[in-house]
């Protein structure tokens, strides 16, 4: 029988050494925490992120700025092109949720 995932809530919160990377990566799904993301030219696969610390800001090509808070859900579809910028004063720290590349 597969057990269910139990992500360690000191790795979410930042209670411990910050950690910028692949927690968990499967056959179909892989998680990241971020406490940093850079400029993404054109996104090739949609994704799910979860703030959890911070405030982040993603400015559309358009330069239309959406703010997201700790708690917000949010999809980015594929074929986005914009930014992605943190300017709180709370560390940003971020959950990725994406489709797993392993062949």
């Amino acid at each position: 029988m597969t057990k269910a995932l139990v992500v360690d809530w000191d790795i979410l919160s930042g209670v411990t050494t910050p950690i910028d990377g692949v927690i968990y990566e499967g056959p179909e799904l892989t998680l990241k925490v971020l406490t940093s993301i850079e400029f993404v030219e054109k996104e090739s696969r949609e994704w799910m992120m979860h703030v959890l610390n911070g405030v982040l800001t993603i400015t559309t090509q358009d330069k239309e700025e959406q703010h997201y808070y700790p708690g917000d859900f949010l999809i980015i579809p594929e074929g986005f092109n914009g930014t992605f910028s943190s300017n709180s004063l709370q560390n940003l720290r971020v959950l990725e949720v994406f489709k797993s590349e392993l062949e």
